[in-house]
């Protein structure tokens, strides 16, 4: 037992300081500290902190989407709400996947989402109707753009809807 003691006590905790990782680090993100004893290593830390916050945000939105209020599960409405939420927040990450793949696959596109958000996509693409023809046998879809083509290929990897359809 005081071999043990005599062991750990002769241990001498030091710090060590990456100058040139401090340095680079200085300029782009400032500092903070995160204290753990779960991980030594500090850039993976990191890491999973940024992942964790990712999370939390995700689940302040959901608040946010949900009136804030507390989820109760014999309520209809928030079980409707929050798979809403979880059908919306897949399409979302859909989208982001597959934008990313194709920037992988092909760096030169120019293919971009406007103003980096998916809720501004959506919102461009909401412009376009399906109107009644003439007649009530069919329906005519409103002429899209281009760019709208690309983005329904792309970001939701789906063919062109056809112009007339009944």
């Amino acid at each position: 037992m005081s071999r043990t003691a005599s062991r750990t006590s002769s241990r001498v905790k030091k710090w060590v300081f990456n100058d040139a990782a401090i340095k680079h680090h200085h300029g782009l993100a400032g500092f903070f500290v995160i204290k753990t004893d779960v991980v030594s290593n500090p850039m993976l830390a990191h890491r999973l902190y940024r992942m964790r916050w990712r999370i939390e945000q995700g689940f302040a939105q959901m608040k946010n989407e949900v009136n804030g209020r507390r989820l109760r599960v014999q309520e209809r409405s928030y079980r409707g709400k929050v798979l809403l939420y979880l059908i919306a927040t897949a399409l979302r990450v859909m989208i982001r996947f597959n934008l990313e793949q194709h920037k992988a696959l092909a760096p030169s596109s120019k293919l971009s989402i406007p103003g980096n958000s998916t809720t501004k996509l959506l919102m461009r693409m909401n412009k376009f109707k399906i109107r009644r023809g003439h007649s009530s046998e069919w329906w005519l879809l409103d002429l899209l753009p281009k760019q709208v083509k690309q983005w329904l290929r792309v970001l939701f990897k789906s063919g062109l809807p056809p112009r007339r359809f009944s």
